[in-house]
């Protein structure tokens, strides 16, 4: 086990909520893009069929990009605004959380709660260029920003710390 520890504190940004929004619905599931995938094998097989006419052929091609395009938007700006309302409403996320995670542990204190959650509970890590999430289910327990660690050293010490701890799949950038 590492035997250094990090701190940093975190306030979560609508931002920041986005961001963990867009890479668990783009990276985490696959199921997002079958219709997408299936709307234009179906568009592409009747645009077969038709291809005696020429306008049908354009305005079934037309009519694919639209529905494509209509998904793309269901899928990154509802998000956005289902976010805001959420950080809106939920003071909790309004507030400081101090992390301390070392080789043993990770404790977190915000002014309302305090928890401290053993690594056995921790499932999975990533690393991506703006931020580290910590799994104890299939989404992120814990968003830290890299933006809330001050020093280069720490982010290399949590990466040793996380390589050590984490028992289920760890994905670091370095």
């Amino acid at each position: 086990m590492a035997t250094s520890s990090i701190s940093c504190t975190v306030r979560l940004t609508p931002n920041d909520l986005y961001r963990l929004q867009l890479w668990v619905v783009l990276r985490g599931s696959r199921s997002v893009w079958i219709f997408p995938v299936l709307l234009a094998l179906l568009t592409v097989n009747t645009l077969r069929w038709n291809s005696q006419e020429q306008q049908s052929t354009t305005s079934g091609l037309g009519y694919l990009v639209g529905l494509i395009g209509l998904w793309i938007v269901l899928l990154l700006v509802i998000p956005c605004f289902l976010i805001r309302s959420r950080f809106k409403n939920e003071k909790g996320l309004h507030e400081d959380t101090r992390y301390t995670i070392s080789g043993d542990r990770i404790d977190m204190e915000s002014g309302t709660a305090s928890s401290r959650f053993d690594w056995s509970r921790i499932i999975r890590a990533v690393e991506t260029r703006k931020y580290f999430y910590l799994f104890a289910s299939k989404t992120p327990t814990f968003i830290i920003p890299k933006r809330n660690i001050s020093v280069e050293t720490d982010i290399i010490d949590l990466r040793e710390i996380l390589r050590n701890s984490v028992k289920g799949k760890v994905q670091l950038l370095s």
